[in-house]
């Protein structure tokens, strides 16, 4: 499990690109819910399609399963938003079940009809020890009546669930609920709601009870916007909007655990359509078995494929021989340039003569890397033209260390380091194709003196026992081979925070690098790998403001007006925070036109100040002449506007000097100055300013300017098309809010 330090140190480092899958979502937690919340109602927010609202509208709980439903009623059909219901971290509502020191697990299901696969559900799959509250406004044998509802399934109470009789109102809404049942204090996981419409009269009084709802699933007929505005407002997020008229709606309270943050890539709860399942299985689990489950299905965003031959048998490659995947390159490069550090270490145990893998890790992770081959034979063995025909063998490369032996009982992983003098070394690989060895040696693999990081191995007459071996050492499978001999990829957690880095770098994307040019190098070394991964950054919070739309037949020019924002949620906060140091614009370079600077005023923050300069008055652009079939329009009243460009003799340090801005932070420096970049852009940084994020337009691109703001410290977020691109870059580390994807 990622540690909330581990994600926020993650962040802050800029580690994490568009990774993660499950990890950029993983830093949705804002560390405050309600200040968010206080956020979006503070910025008085004009626009529907505000970045703040839309993030909180569309949010993402990657841990999210479909719980209860039944199948039964009108031929099996489902109907919209009845019965089962979405829910959000249930790994985490099991872990409250289960934690005798803590407030345990209360579920609300206010409306059953007498149908309880939901409650069934929650006790079943998520964990027996909740403790389940269902209020009907009947007796249960009113949903009992053969001529109540027909067609659809109605049962008794189930023996775990507390069944009450009454139902939501003004004069006896949720707090007197709580209160009658003494559960004043206590933290409700979820709120289930489906009252046929009292939510209405009700809704903004379901939180003045004295408990913390963690979740709320309800469904709302007739519903509007203002039914979420109004939870998001509370401190919650839409993490699932149904269909329909009447939809199921399911919101989360922020800050989430990080158990939420786990997608569901485990058999416990890999259950969408739970109601399929025969009621006679069990399926409840305990957390340690949950963990073992999800430890079996892990990522690790950054592997890739590295080594295996093609040239044997037509080409093909047999299963789990010569290749492996491997997680974390950046770390093992990283590790190997590293003098004071430990180096790269990898074992290779049973090679048959053929080094494509050690080759792809010389040669494409780092050449600094100290490699270990052992073969049961000597080289010349294996060079034999009757050994094994139709595979590729090869003489030793020079840069492998080849011993001949082989794993047994008798001399194990342990005496082999001892051997080589290895003690309290770190093996950043294990890779072991022992063609059987496995089985007699693999729970002795890890008594040897060093820490392993990887073990990469073949496994013949696969069980899972291997696996959950190495699980409960503390490792995971992050590669799950196929066949009865499968190759098992297994990397020791917690996992290095490089390993989180999905591999959106050309440096590293080689997923079948043998088919590279023999004479083509690939090896990189750390500065450029890292130069490689900044120019294919990610913001997730991106969105694009401005851009003017009645210019020359509603053409947008490629780059003029509009341009791409990373983390609006971030600048409307630095907007909003008076003890901080506000959010300052600067845009130069308008054209007499301020699509730009209205879309931040009107979408992200009314508090931003910005600031405008153009080298004419504004009056030259409202000229009829001027540029006609392109909008031009007055200053906007809260725009400040400069006349003034950029050069050599006068470059942003001189103009912040003149406005008094020393010492202050620029949220956005947008540059739209019709080429006189070129001279002056060496020089924006000299300004005695912090200058979060740079959108200009470029004439005449090359790679030179993103390196020369990438060795500032930034990174590429957006890369425009043409000769004359729009290119935005954002300093790192990016805040925690940037990582919101919207």
């Amino acid at each position: 499990m990622i540690s909330g330090n581990q994600l926020k140190l993650l962040s802050v480092l800029g580690v994490l690109s568009c990774a993660s899958l499950y990890v950029l979502d993983g830093v949705l937690r804002q560390g405050d819910g309600q200040g968010v919340a206080q956020t979006l109602t503070n910025n008085k927010v004009r626009n529907a399609q505000s970045p703040s609202h839309a993030i909180m509208r569309d949010w993402k709980c990657p841990s999210s399963l479909f719980y209860g439903g039944y199948t039964g009623g009108k031929g099996g059909k489902l109907p919209e938003g009845d019965g089962g219901r979405w829910v959000c971290d249930p790994v985490g509502i099991a872990k409250a079940a289960e934690d005798v020191s803590g407030p345990g697990c209360l579920i609300y299901s206010i409306g059953s009809d007498g149908e309880f696969s939901f409650e069934k559900a929650i006790h079943d799959q998520i964990s027996n020890k909740c403790e389940i509250h269902t209020f009907d406004r009947n007796p249960n044998e009113f949903y009992l009546r053969p001529e109540y509802n027909p067609g659809y399934p109605h049962e008794r109470v189930p023996s775990f669930v507390n069944y009450h009789i009454g139902e939501l109102s003004r004069s006896k809404n949720l707090a007197q609920l709580v209160k009658d049942l003494g559960h004043n204090g206590r933290t409700i996981e979820i709120l289930k709601i489906d009252c046929e419409g009292c939510e209405h009269d009700t809704y903004k009084e379901w939180l003045d009870a004295d408990v913390d709802v963690r979740q709320i699933l309800g469904e709302f007929h007739g519903y509007t916007e203002q039914f979420s505005r109004f939870f998001i407002e509370k401190g919650y997020a839409v993490f699932h909007s149904g269909g329909g008229i009447n939809p199921e709606m399911s919101y989360v309270k922020l800050p989430m655990r990080e158990t939420a943050m786990v997608s569901p890539m485990m058999l416990a709860l890999d259950a969408r359509r739970p109601q399929q399942l025969p009621s006679s299985q069990p399926v409840a689990k305990t957390i340690e078995e949950i963990e073992i489950l999800r430890r079996l299905r892990w990522k690790c965003p950054s592997s890739l494929f590295y080594g295996g031959y093609t040239g044997g048998k037509g080409g093909k490659l047999p299963e789990g021989d010569g290749g492996r995947w491997v997680c974390d390159p950046v770390g093992i490069a990283k590790a190997a340039e590293d003098v004071s550090g430990p180096g790269c270490l990898i074992y290779s145990i049973g090679s048959d003569g053929e080094f494509s893998f050690e080759k792809a890790i010389h040669d494409q992770i780092s050449n600094k890397c100290e490699i270990h081959t052992f073969d049961r034979n000597p080289n010349e063995f294996y060079l034999r033209p009757e050994y094994n025909p139709g595979y590729p063998h090869e003489r030793v490369p020079s840069f492998v260390n080849y011993h001949i032996g082989e794993l047994s009982r008798s001399k194990n992983l342990a005496q082999l380091v001892k051997d080589l003098g290895h003690n309290g070394r770190t093996i950043e690989i294990l890779k072991i194709d022992c063609e059987g060895c496995e089985h007699d040696t693999y729970k002795e693999w890890l008594d040897a003196d060093v820490d392993v990081r990887q073990i990469l191995g073949e496994f013949h007459g696969y069980t899972e026992q291997f696996s959950r071996f190495f699980i409960e050492k503390g490792y995971a499978v992050f590669h799950s081979g196929a066949g009865s001999d499968p190759e098992m990829s297994y990397v020791k957690l917690p996992m290095r925070e490089s390993a989180m880095v999905s591999p959106m770098m050309l440096a590293l994307d080689a997923r079948r690098p043998q088919q590279l040019p023999s004479s083509q190098p690939v090896a990189k070394t750390i500065e450029e790998i890292e130069i490689l991964r900044r120019l294919r950054w990610k913001c997730p919070s991106s969105l694009f403001y401005g851009g003017y739309t009645g210019g020359k037949g509603g053409k947008l020019p490629e780059g003029d007006g509009g341009r791409w924002v990373c983390d609006p949620v971030g600048i409307a906060k630095a907007a909003e925070d008076v003890s901080g140091p506000g959010c300052l614009i600067y845009s130069i370079g308008s054209d007499g036109e301020f699509s730009f600077e209205k879309a931040i005023h009107d979408q992200i923050s009314n508090k931003c100040e910005i600031h405008t300069f153009d080298r004419n008055p504004n009056e030259f652009y409202l000229r009829p002449e001027y540029n006609p079939g392109y909008p031009h329009e007055r200053v906007p009243s809260f725009v400040n506007y400069h006349i003034g460009e950029l050069s050599r003799s006068k470059n942003l340090a001189q103009l912040v000097k003149d406005l008094g801005h020393n010492g202050r932070t620029i949220e956005i420096l947008k540059i739209d100055c019709e080429g006189c970049e070129h001279d002056t852009y060496k020089e924006w940084l000299d300004a005695d300013v912090d200058v979060r994020q740079l959108l200009g337009e470029f004439h005449g691109y090359t790679e030179q300017f993103s390196r020369f703001f990438i060795e500032k410290g930034y990174a590429v977020f957006h890369s425009g098309a043409g000769i004359n691109p729009e290119m935005s870059y954002v300093k790192l580390p990016m805040r925690e809010s940037a990582m919101v994807s919207p």
